[in-house]
């Protein structure tokens, strides 16, 4: 019985975990692509991806000290996926909940 309300529980937050999936693969393959392409990551970094890569940035800043080079850039690509698998979970979940508006209020 409890393996049947779980199952439901995940089907029917499947939109929510499949936004998270996008937005947790956007923050991986952007910041590869980046970095791939020669971007730097220390010292000429532009402004517009200090702006798109700042949670993977600070957080690679933050380990660098500890773990070294290898560490910091994945643990900065993990960061970032992880923002923006959360954003997407948020901005999934802010369609969801405007799209149950609408039907409630054509009732």
């Amino acid at each position: 019985m409890m393996t049947f309300k779980a199952c439901s529980v995940f089907w029917n937050n499947r939109p929510i975990i499949s936004a998270f999936c996008a937005g947790f693969c956007i923050g991986i393959f952007v910041p590869l692509i980046y970095l791939l392409m020669g971007g730097d990551i220390f010292i000429f970094v532009p402004l517009w991806a200090k702006i798109i890569f700042y949670p993977g940035l600070l957080t690679g800043n933050l380990v660098y000290p500890l773990i070294g080079f290898s560490g910091a850039i994945f643990s900065g690509i993990t960061a970032l996926a992880l923002f923006y698998g959360l954003i997407g979970m948020g901005i999934r979940g802010l369609i969801m909940t405007g799209s149950k508006r609408n039907r409630i209020q054509t009732l």
